[in-house]
């Protein structure tokens, strides 16, 4: 059962081949995104809404977010070096 059949139990052969790829699979490659790219909208849809479910499974080192564009994944490692950096000023003092 691949883990997008597993979050929508109705989704359709084409949806599940549009995300048919078993993260568990990736041997030696550690924690990598598979980048997969959905057919419709919907099921995009169906696999964000259904990603709390899979802590709850064998598949919870899985984790399911949305795309974020360049800009977006640089200001959020901004902000986490920002979060890192006030956390040890207010460790040292």
């Amino acid at each position: 059962m691949s883990w997008y059949r597993f979050l929508n139990k109705n989704s359709s052969k084409l949806e599940t081949d549009a995300a048919s790829r078993d993260p568990r699979q990736s041997r030696g490659l550690g924690n990598r995104g598979l980048g997969q790219r959905f057919k419709c909208e919907a099921g995009k849809q169906a696999a964000l809404r259904g990603a709390r479910r899979l802590k709850d499974s064998s598949l919870r080192n899985v984790y399911i977010n949305p795309n974020k564009t360049p800009s977006e994944r640089i200001l959020d490692a901004n902000l986490r070096n920002e979060r890192d950096k006030r956390n040890n000023e207010l460790d040292q003092s």
